[in-house]
């Protein structure tokens, strides 16, 4: 004999959120339907694939389990879900008193009639073996204490995209005002192996890594343009913390919190991402503040007083007046403080006018 064929049930299941990233947290939306009609002690097996947790901190209880619809008047069967061995099961068994089942002829659920219901759970860690990848259902039913499959259904799973864990952007040059040449200090953790890693500076505009130096071996890509900046000969390990350090960086107009995205892959043609962490934030970027000033000597106030020495300059050790005229690269909002100082050898005391 060969192997068995069943009669092809329907299977949807939607990931509602549409989150792919590993080990985040989706809402689930299936919808079912035999060909066979589902009769009192049958049972409707849903698996999903490997790695998709489906029980919450309640033995056996499915995690987030809400009906969205039932169409018939037996008893809604109350889902077990298990992961004793290997991916996670949901068993339906629709069971019903003697009495209901005999005013109902024994069907539970009309053949093609469609069932729907939503459950909770976290994307796998990664993309499970290709056997491993598939939403799966079997409607089962036994006969003379045998188990047979009347129907079944696959359906592949969406592709989980790993998460680079813990990225970090530090401005760590001395020069740290919008539009200044500085440098960045890139930590993170692979989730997978990879070589190359790619970064977009998304905010401030304008960040440039035309002129940026990687350290060796690290290699920057011919590639790089503008906010782009490719990196090969990373050697990145599976939970290893990474790092790369970016100088003469050309930092962005403006300034305020900065966001970056991150990719990895596995050569240098980039053609396949392996991990991705999309629009996190970095440090808080200065803006650039513009100074212009003005020194006149105390005898410079008065000059109907003092026609002569109006006209010299400030000299030292004598009062005279300072006015500054600031221009702000990024927004200044009301609360906000300035600080006004006078640095080095030489350096003046400065008072408030009156």
């Amino acid at each position: 004999t060969g192997y068995p064929l069943y009669r092809a049930a329907q299977l949807h299941v939607e990931n509602v959120e549409g989150d792919r990233y590993s080990l985040h947290p989706v809402t689930i939306k299936v919808r079912v339907a035999t060909p066979v009609p589902v009769l009192f002690g049958d049972v409707v097996r849903v698996q999903a694939p490997e790695g998709f947790e489906l029980i919450d901190s309640q033995a056996s209880t499915c995690s987030g389990f809400l009906w969205l619809a039932w169409l018939s008047a037996a008893p809604r069967p109350m889902p077990v879900c298990a992961c004793n061995y290997g991916p996670c099961e949901i068993d339906m068994a629709f069971d019903a008193d003697l009495k209901l089942s005999v005013l109902m002829q024994g069907l539970a659920y009309n053949a093609s009639q469609p069932l729907e219901f939503q459950l909770s759970s976290a994307n796998a860690a990664r993309d499970p073996v290709i056997e491993q990848q598939y939403w799966r259902i079997l409607h089962l039913r036994t006969v003379a204490a045998s188990v047979q499959i009347l129907s079944a259904a696959v359906q592949p799973s969406w592709h989980i995209q790993p998460l680079l864990q813990d990225p970090t952007v530090q401005l760590v040059g001395m020069s740290q005002a919008a539009g200044a040449e500085s440098s960045f200090l890139v930590t993170f953790v692979p989730v997978s192996v990879a070589d190359v890693a790619w970064l977009v500076a998304e905010f401030p505009y304008e960040v440039s890594f035309d002129e940026a130096i990687i350290d060796a071996p690290q290699q920057k890509d011919e590639r790089s343009s503008g906010p782009n900046l490719i990196v090969s000969s990373l050697k990145l390990d599976v939970g290893i913390k990474a790092s790369m350090f970016i100088g003469a960086v050309r930092l962005g107009r403006g300034g305020g919190r900065s966001i970056f995205s991150l990719a990895t892959y596995r050569t240098i043609e980039l053609e396949e991402k392996i991990d991705e962490n999309l629009h996190f934030e970095g440090f808080y970027q200065p803006g650039r503040a513009e100074l212009t000033n003005t020194l006149r000597s105390f005898y410079a106030l008065e000059p109907e007083r003092y026609p002569v020495r109006s006209g010299f300059p400030a000299r030292a050790g004598e009062d005279g007046e300072a006015t500054f005229e600031l221009v702000f690269s990024y927004a200044v909002s009301v609360g906000d403080h300035v600080v006004l100082s006078s640095e080095g050898d030489g350096a003046y005391y400065l008072f408030a006018d009156s």
